[in-house]
């Protein structure tokens, strides 16, 4: 079986500039990611994915007010916020989620241009629901936040911030173990 990318050496990973770039950038690619997941969810018993995705829906819901109040508390006053200087975009489990719930992906890849802020973030923030976001605007917590997290009464909820991202992290491995199993049977 040949590497996609170095066709013929399947021992070889591809060279670091291209494994750092996102993928599915251009039109075509994501072309081809989108008829993936078409086809590979047709006709195909999905009870399990979908059903991580559900969990990772409730989660991701319960995560979003902590997080948002340790934005509300930082990105402001920020003079580097992640989302001006941060390359993101989304993954493969990201997509998968994505099409789990919508039966659609986004409609492009995200791609910041160099020098430019991330073509989502306004001056309210991200346009995008956290639950539409790629994951790791979800999981990456800056220093001044987690600042914040470490000065919080010992128990309280935002002190379980990281607790619940790992269980976020964890139910996204789940889901896409799950997809996995189901399509390649």
């Amino acid at each position: 079986m040949s590497n996609p990318i170095l066709p013929g050496n399947k021992n070889t990973l591809p060279p670091r500039a291209i494994m750092d770039l996102p993928p599915w950038q251009d039109e075509n690619s994501w072309a081809q990611i989108n008829s993936f997941f078409s086809y590979s969810c047709r006709d195909k018993h999905l009870e399990e994915p979908v059903r991580q995705a559900a969990v990772i829906v409730r989660k991701i819901t319960f995560v979003d007010k902590l997080l948002e109040n340790l934005c509300d508390a930082t990105c402001q006053s920020c003079a580097e916020p992640c989302c001006q200087r941060a390359t993101i975009w989304y993954d493969f489990v990201d997509l998968l989620f994505s099409y789990l719930q919508h039966k659609k992906l986004p409609p492009q890849q995200i791609v910041r241009r160099r020098g430019k802020s991330c073509p989502l973030l306004t001056s309210q923030g991200c346009v995008l629901p956290r639950i539409e976001r790629p994951f790791i605007c979800t999981w990456y917590v800056c220093p001044a936040q987690n600042a914040l997290i470490e000065q919080a009464e010992k128990g309280s909820e935002i002190q379980k911030v990281y607790s619940y991202l790992r269980e976020i992290q964890s139910a996204r491995k789940l889901l896409e173990d799950a997809f996995t199993a189901a399509v390649v049977g």
